[in-house]
């Protein structure tokens, strides 16, 4: 399977919703996007990865798998493709904030945050925010 760089960022929000993500109207509108990628199979995405750039850094915010493909490499290739960009525009480091601590640990994040920023502060608006929902913040040295 091969990833395809899209610069319609906002053409992929259904495809993260539809696979639990959290996107809020406002990141819609104007979410610091510079690179994304998908993976469509029989004219179906099934998985895609969007690389951002806010508070001065790089942050993988969205990565997601449709659940018929999970388990078979794509989310470790999206995020790998999404480093390897963020790599070429210059990043050190990659910030996520991940409801999926485990899988992010067993490729090479770390739990952090850049200084000064809280990675959580999207989640107040969010209608899971204090309903169970615990994001972690990471990162990955590149």
């Amino acid at each position: 399977m091969n990833f395809i760089e899209t610069d319609d960022h906002n053409g992929l929000i259904c495809f993260y919703r539809e696979n639990g993500l959290e996107v809020s109207d406002d990141l819609v509108r104007d979410d610091g996007a510079v690179f994304s990628i998908k993976c469509v199979e029989n004219g179906k995405i099934i998985s895609a990865a969007t690389l951002s750039r806010r508070f001065e850094v790089f942050i993988l915010d969205y990565v997601a798998v449709d659940p018929q493909y999970r388990k078979k490499g794509l989310g470790e290739s999206a995020v790998a493709e999404i480093i390897s960009k963020a790599k070429q525009l210059g990043a050190e480091k990659v910030y996520i904030t991940s409801k999926s601590p485990t899988f992010f640990k067993k490729i090479g994040f770390l739990e952090g945050a850049p200084k000064g920023v809280d990675m959580n502060a999207d989640c107040v608006g969010c209608p899971q925010f204090n309903n169970g929902c615990t994001k972690l913040p990471m990162y990955i040295k590149i």
